[in-house]
């Protein structure tokens, strides 16, 4: 099979799991209110997890992972109910167009869009504007650093936090460089992934792949949080972050998981869909104390995002 053949391949399959995705989430009991935010695009969906107490409240947008081509919001909903909880702040998953149909920027103009509507109707929304921050996980993460990186540059938010759960950092590279493992993130499904979120020259970009941003680019975004994975393809370019955070002087906590595997919140936390579906081979691939490591993991982001919003 041809590259150009697999990654019509992998687009076709995407938009298979994003239609079985939203199926299977439609009997879901949601903790938040599903609500539709405008966006250039058009109306886009959202699910909103006010804050009780006083307000104004700080808010935490999350943002759901799945190569920029899979996913749907509902996802998250048990790992967003215990930020929500433990926090007290809003909560707001956001949802957004993904490829192959809508290839980069689609996506990131709709996560954009919808963190200026809630910034504009922050009054009607309770939340306080001076302490909002991104969550995001895996390309989710990519869409975290990128807003932190927007809002520095546009001057149309600010954030006090970009909170990055194993984030796709590097869409530039080619995946042989990054794994050679034949389960889960494979090359393959690297390369795939990529060839039909954008073409070579613009997967340098900083909007796509925030690693390359210059530590002047860098200096003065929002503090970051890291979790990264040490069974994770994508290990390097969170570390590689990391340390260009810090080059730049940009405030960072990063803890490192040896034994997790790439997107072990989301297949904990959404074990429905994400794991009890799996074949025996994609199985032996899950760290057997999946459930132990994801509590530490979102632990971890529980209290950075404590420290950084100021809670």
């Amino acid at each position: 099979m041809t590259r150009s053949e697999a990654a019509k391949e992998f687009g076709i399959l995407s938009r298979e799991k994003v239609d079985a995705n939203i199926k299977f989430a439609e009997d879901m009991e949601l903790h938040g209110k599903k609500i539709q935010v405008p966006c250039r695009s058009g109306m886009q969906e959202a699910i909103f997890y006010p804050a009780g107490g006083k307000k104004p409240a700080p808010v935490i947008f999350e943002i759901y992972g799945g190569c920029f081509s899979q996913g749907y919001v509902a996802n998250n909903d048990r790992m967003r109910t215990r930020m929500w909880e433990s926090t007290g702040c809003n909560v707001i998953g956001l949802d957004y167009r993904k490829s192959p149909d809508h290839p980069y920027p689609c996506g990131l103009e709709d996560v954009f869009d919808a963190v200026c509507y809630f910034h504009d109707h922050a009054d009607e929304y309770g939340i306080d504007r001076e302490r909002m921050a991104t969550w995001g996980h895996s390309a989710g993460g990519n869409f975290a650093c990128v807003l932190a990186l927007m809002a520095k540059e546009t001057g149309r938010f600010s954030l006090k936090a970009q909170l990055l759960d194993y984030p796709y950092l590097d869409a530039y590279i080619e995946g042989i460089e990054k794994t050679t493992a034949s389960i889960g993130l494979t090359a393959e499904v690297l390369d795939a992934m990529n060839d039909i979120y954008a073409d070579k020259e613009t997967r340098h970009g900083k909007y796509l792949s925030p690693v390359y941003a210059t530590a002047e680019e860098l200096k003065g975004v929002a503090p970051a949080a890291i979790v990264i994975c040490g069974q994770d393809p994508l290990r390097m370019e969170s570390e590689t972050m990391v340390q260009h955070f810090l080059d730049a002087g940009v405030p960072v906590l990063a803890r490192k998981f040896p034994t997790a595997s790439h997107g072990f919140l989301e297949h904990w936390f959404f074990r429905e869909w994400y794991m009890d579906t799996l074949s025996p081979e994609e199985r032996a691939g899950i760290p057997d104390n999946i459930e132990e490591l994801a509590e530490e993991g979102l632990a971890f982001v529980i209290s950075a995002a404590k420290y950084f919003m100021e809670l």
